[in-house]
């Protein structure tokens, strides 16, 4: 099986450590970082989009960030490719395109 990139938006309690837990899970299952972008990061709400390259299939990686604490929901979406231009350009929404 090839390596897939793909988009993660993930909704979490927002406190220290977030980004550090959610790395450690995806380097868990071998996934390589292409890009990340911290959304929001409030005590309410941290929201951090990841577009991440994979060597297998997205759903025990999804199924493994799910099952944090700290994760409230977990979505998988199309990759952007560039979200800083596609955001400049309005088309970046935090809804999911497609959950796994």
């Amino acid at each position: 099986m090839g390596k897939d990139t793909i988009g993660i938006l993930v909704h979490a309690t927002g406190s220290t450590g977030v980004l550090h837990q959610l790395t450690g899970v995806i380097a868990r299952h071998q996934g390589d970082i292409a890009s990340v972008e911290i959304l929001d990061n409030r005590p309410t709400e941290a929201r951090t989009y990841f577009e991440v390259v994979l060597p297998g299939g997205p759903e025990a990686l999804m199924d493994d960030l799910r099952a944090l604490p700290i994760v409230r929901r977990g979505d998988r979406q199309d990759a952007a490719g560039d979200l800083r231009l596609r955001r400049l350009r309005g088309q970046f929404t935090a809804s999911p395109r497609r959950t796994c």
